[in-house]
């Protein structure tokens, strides 16, 4: 699959290209209309103990019950001990349109992934008992992902174009994907199956760019220079068609970092 959308800008510069290699707080927003992100995704833990607090990864067993739909849930995990004390509530926005309300019911672990800063959206993973069940990455921290699939699983794929303005450079790529049949390349808003060890899983990339300073710029006071790739991966059955997501226009496309 393949799409870009590119558009100029004033004082922007943009490069269509496509080199078939990879490349390689407060938010920082990417030149509008480079190319297309979808919006970002948001993983809130809005009580869950200790968590509250700190940014330490943590998670809950139990009875889920799921409101909501359209990628926005609200998910309330049971203690199974009837401990009300310790309750775990997430509050989850989807970009790539992840089917929950079906999980509903079920007994599920919850996990919020450890955070990388300060109020930055946590990652997420859904599990029954036979493993992981969805995937929701943030964008910012794959580690907890590759613990799963393993080393290299998903990464910047080819670069489809670039931007600039006087303090930063932009790479934007496709989403790549280690898969049963090889790589499988995805930009921001497509969806499609992969199968990975056998197991098909629906694939949706949401946001995908790599980001440096321009020579001799003058920085923000702030030492987090963020790359971006965010996708979402849930556990099927059966395989599902391709789609095409876009990002509503009220919305700011998803980016992480210091500006």
């Amino acid at each position: 699959m393949t799409r870009v959308l590119v558009s100029l800008l004033p004082a922007l510069a943009l490069i269509a290209c496509d080199t078939g290699a990879p490349v390689g707080g407060v938010d920082e927003k990417p030149p509008e209309g480079a190319i297309d992100q979808l919006e970002a995704m948001e993983g809130t833990l809005v009580e869950g103990a200790s968590a509250l607090d700190d940014w330490d990864a943590v998670e809950r067993t139990g009875t889920v019950t799921i409101d909501g739909m359209d990628g926005d849930y609200s998910l309330d995990v049971d203690d199974p001990a009837g401990d009300w004390s310790t309750a775990f509530v997430m509050d989850l926005h989807l970009p790539g349109q992840t089917e929950l309300s079906e999980l509903s019911g079920q007994i599920l672990t919850v996990e919020a992934v450890e955070m990388q800063w300060e109020e930055w959206p946590r990652s997420v993973v859904i599990s029954d008992e036979s493993g992981p069940l969805m995937v929701a990455d943030a964008g910012y921290d794959s580690a907890r992902v590759e613990e799963i699939f393993g080393e290299g699983f998903v990464s910047h794929g080819t670069t489809v174009g670039t931007a600039e303005d006087q303090t930063w450079q932009w790479s934007y790529t496709s989403v790549v994907f280690q898969t049963d049949e090889g790589p499988v390349y995805l930009l921001p808003g497509e969806v499609t199956t992969i199968t990975i060890d056998g197991q098909q899983w629906r694939a949706a990339a949401s946001a995908a760019y790599q980001r440096s300073p321009q020579p001799n710029a003058n920085l923000p006071g702030c030492p987090i220079v963020q790359n971006m790739l965010a996708y979402e991966l849930m556990r099927l059955s059966e395989s599902v068609s391709d789609e095409l997501l876009e990002r509503a226009a009220d919305v700011d496309a998803a980016s992480i970092g210091c500006g």
